[in-house]
């Protein structure tokens, strides 16, 4: 449906709508984005991809294996993120004063891969 680079800049728009959107839930979060000036993140659009480009070669897996691949791989690079962002002196998000990988946000990641393997990536 999109090249590459389109399905980039899409899940890089749709995770900059879905971290603004859960920033204004009312209540306590987990989450301390500080949302971007542009209506883009770069770690949903390189997760995005990484999705697509694995679910052929996950596909024979059972569904709780794929999503625990996809919780563990994707927070791998959340956490690659967050240590790369503060060796450069930003801090973009904490869970919990100082943690770059938190476990409920970690199942989200597995159940948001899981929702994009659906829409395109599992042949």
């Amino acid at each position: 449906m999109f090249n590459t680079l389109g399905q980039f800049a899409l899940f890089g728009f749709l995770g900059w709508v879905l971290e603004n959107a859960y920033s204004t839930y009312p209540g306590p979060r987990y989450s301390r984005w500080v949302p971007g000036k542009l209506p883009f993140y770069p770690a949903y659009a390189i997760g995005g991809l990484l999705v697509l480009k694995t679910a052929p070669h996950l596909a024979e897996l059972s569904f709780p294996i794929r999503a625990a691949t996809y919780a563990v791989g994707l927070s791998a690079l959340e956490l690659g993120a967050c240590k790369l962002e503060r060796s450069l002196g930003v801090k973009q998000w904490s869970y919990d004063g100082d943690s770059c990988v938190d476990v409920l946000h970690a199942l989200a990641w597995g159940g948001l891969a899981l929702l994009v393997e659906g829409v395109g990536g599992k042949s």
